[in-house]
């Protein structure tokens, strides 16, 4: 991994009585951390980054080591409050990559890696998962396609080629749901990480029951749906993190969406187009869930 750090530079006075924000961004190939104002507003000299790669295998593996991935967002961290002068942060916001899926123990140990939007071996479980579902109703219904970078099929899949793996998880996770429990010790899935799994009903705002299913899995091994915070701090990380003890964590939101907020592009009138790992245009509007036309 490669650290990419800034100087620490002097608070301006006027702004040091401000709650601070924590602003994470768990990326494909890297992760940043930065402290804001309560406007959005960068405090100069907290931004951290480190970065990594997606481990390929033969086959059509694309990875993260779900450990490692976490001690890198949690060094970025450190560095951003060491950077802050000592002044408490009030809430943390984080933002992650879509599709993404790994299993944890009954205590919360990750007994799989991330299996990544990029992982392809699920292509052959999507050609039977074709055979199942009426692909145009559970477009309609989830917003997602039948596509090997959804978690739906890479659940098909471990659970026809990986059974062993299968039998020793307890809960089915994003990553950033694995980083709010690990730390806070207690996580859900915001609506936006969920939209983003093949796995949920976008109208009805609940886990998909013939997506699950199709599956194999009980709603119970997924986590619960909500986008309310969660304070408090395991022991290690209070103890590391001071200035976190009573910050409220959200639900980490997928990074596509967060895009177009940053880039205040949430209007009809406006499209963000993002560069990164991949492509995509973007269009966020407030209303009523319609059902999405073929091709998106």
């Amino acid at each position: 991994m490669t650290a990419v750090v800034t100087q620490t530079q002097e608070i301006d006075p006027r702004r040091a009585a401000e709650p601070l924000i924590l602003a994470l961004d768990v990326g494909s190939s890297s992760t940043r951390a930065m402290l804001v104002d309560p406007r959005g507003r960068a405090l100069e000299g907290t931004r951290r980054q480190l970065a990594y790669r997606i481990e390929t295998t033969a086959g059509g593996g694309a990875v993260l080591e779900p450990d490692r991935l976490l001690e890198a967002v949690c060094t970025t961290i450190d560095g951003a409050l060491a950077a802050a002068g000592g002044r408490a942060v009030r809430a943390v916001g984080i933002s992650t990559f879509w599709h993404s899926v790994l299993g944890v123990d009954r205590r919360g140990r990750a007994v799989t890696p991330v299996y990544t939007w990029a992982d392809t071996r699920a292509a052959a479980a999507v050609a039977r998962l074709r055979a199942t579902l009426d692909p145009a109703a559970y477009h309609r219904r989830t917003g997602a396609v039948l596509h090997p970078s959804y978690p739906l099929a890479k659940l098909a899949w471990l659970r026809e080629a990986r059974p062993d793996v299968v039998a020793g998880v307890q809960r089915w996770l994003s990553f950033g749901e694995y980083l709010l429990l690990t730390v806070a010790g207690q996580a859900t899935c915001s609506i936006s990480m969920a939209s983003g799994t093949g796995l949920f009903d976008q109208a009805g705002l609940r886990w998909d029951p013939e997506a699950l299913g199709v599956a194999g899995i009980a709603p119970e091994r997924l986590s619960p749906l909500g986008d309310a915070p969660v304070t408090g701090l395991r022991g290690r990380f209070a103890a590391r993190w001071p200035a976190l003890t009573r910050a409220a964590w959200f639900p980490a939101l997928g990074d596509g969406a967060c895009s177009n907020v940053g880039s205040r592009a949430i209007g009809r009138g406006r499209l963000a187009v993002t560069l990164g790992t991949t492509g995509a245009m973007r269009l966020l509007w407030a209303g009523d869930p319609v059902p999405p036309p073929p091709g998106l």
